[in-house]
């Protein structure tokens, strides 16, 4: 008899857990995150569901309840997997309003596009504003760039940007803008002195530098979360002599719910001498949302035996609920490569192997951003002197189409 109840006691422990194991099954999961989303438990839920699908349990509910968690949570990347899965799962006008807002806030201004244009009557129906038109978005900045120690023989160097955003149709978009650099340059030449007393007289010359830019990127959507790039530049410069540089890219962009990925192989013509560049990009969000991400670039330069590498590393989070602090190093020789895509051309004439900087971003309304920042660069010339440049900006971005949360979700 004694034996029995130990046999009996033993299988009651040992079995015990598997039977409540068993219990986890499809109908318990259905139940336990129905009440989570019933409760409004976004973290409980996504813990569950996030479980359930562990165990092979995948269906539209529980994509749409995990979707609408991380939503919640604002960790839209994330909200935005659950959604497109729940969208091909079941088509219908929520789910689609869902995703669409998820890409926008995620900063996944492309997918959003995409998912609008295949569920335009859908997400029309739900009073969802287009984000499709030849004129989208409007960006500006310019800025003031100092010389340390100071070069009378230099002005301080202006610099303007306005670009034009364009989303035609829900595969290509656009961005074209113009640039314009500009310094004066001072030369001052002694002339002999006057007949009488006093020193030579001097005579100062000012010169203008000055460039102005056409800068053209392209997006072609493949698949979602795929899209092939192009970059084109031209660089009209006016110095002692007028001359123009050209530069371009091509590449490809991936993008997913905690990392995206750009490969891009580029050539510059710049002063007649060619440079070729490949650029490789991660860029990781550990919480599925634009909180806290991670940018880093690697530019490689191959020049013969003289190969030069340049490490970009930014850092960004969100510092109050409508500002954005950004910080970036620059390590490597920084001349003549084409940065972000293509946004940015170093034609530099002297080395320049540090930058730095720090940009704050805000939120000032519905469809306005405004942008500040300062960069500190060293630079060396040919003859090994050290200076330093101090560049001020202020920016403006503006969405003509609306970015407001739908109230109806």
């Amino acid at each position: 008899m004694h034996k029995r109840l130990m046999i009996l006691g033993f299988l009651l422990v040992v079995l015990r857990p598997l039977a409540a194991q068993e219990q986890r099954d499809f109908a318990w999961y259905e139940q336990q995150t129905y009440a989570a989303w019933q409760a409004g438990d976004w973290s409980g839920l996504i813990v569950l569901g996030e479980e359930a699908l562990r165990a092979g349990h995948d269906y539209f509910y529980l994509r749409q309840r995990l979707g609408r968690a991380y939503y919640e949570q604002e960790a839209y990347r994330q909200a935005a997997r659950h959604f497109a899965r729940a969208l091909a799962m079941n088509r219908n006008s929520l789910t689609a309003e869902y995703l669409y807002y998820a890409y926008r806030f995620g900063g996944q201004l492309a997918d959003a596009a995409l998912v609008y244009a295949r569920n335009r009557q859908l997400l029309q129906q739900r009073g969802v504003p287009s984000p499709l038109g030849p004129a989208t978005g409007l960006y500006t900045e310019g800025g003031i760039k100092l010389t340390s120690p100071a070069d009378p023989a230099l002005g301080a160097l202006k610099y303007w940007h306005a670009g034009l955003r364009q989303q035609l149709g829900g595969r290509l978009n656009l961005y074209h803008a113009y640039v314009r650099v500009s310094r004066n340059l001072y030369s001052t030449t002694s002339q002999p002195p006057a007949p009488g007393p006093g020193p030579p007289a001097a005579t100062e010359q000012v010169f203008k530098y000055s460039q102005n830019e056409y800068y053209l990127r392209a997006g072609l959507v493949v698949h979602p979360g795929w899209q092939l790039v192009g970059t084109w530049r031209y660089q009209g410069i006016r110095d002692s002599t007028a001359y123009g540089n050209v530069a371009w890219q091509a590449g490809v962009a991936t993008g997913g719910a905690t990392v995206e990925g750009r490969l891009l192989y580029g050539q510059a013509l710049i002063d007649n001498k060619r440079y070729d560049q490949l650029a490789g990009t991660l860029i990781w969000y550990p919480f599925g949302s634009l909180r806290f991400y991670s940018h880093t670039t690697l530019y490689w330069l191959p020049e013969g035996q003289n190969d030069r590498v340049v490490l970009y590393q930014k850092l960004g989070m969100r510092t109050t609920a409508a500002l954005w602090t950004e910080a970036y190093a620059y390590l490597g020789d920084v001349r003549n490569i084409q940065d972000m895509e293509g946004f940015y051309l170093y034609n530099l004439p002297d080395v320049m192997n540090l930058r730095l900087g720090v940009t704050f971003i805000g939120l000032a309304g519905e469809r306005l951003r405004l942008l500040g920042g300062y960069t500190f660069e060293r630079l060396e010339t040919s003859n090994s002197n050290t200076y330093y440049q101090h560049y001020l900006f202020v920016g403006m971005q503006i969405d003509f189409k609306s970015f407001t949360k739908k109230s109806t979700l």
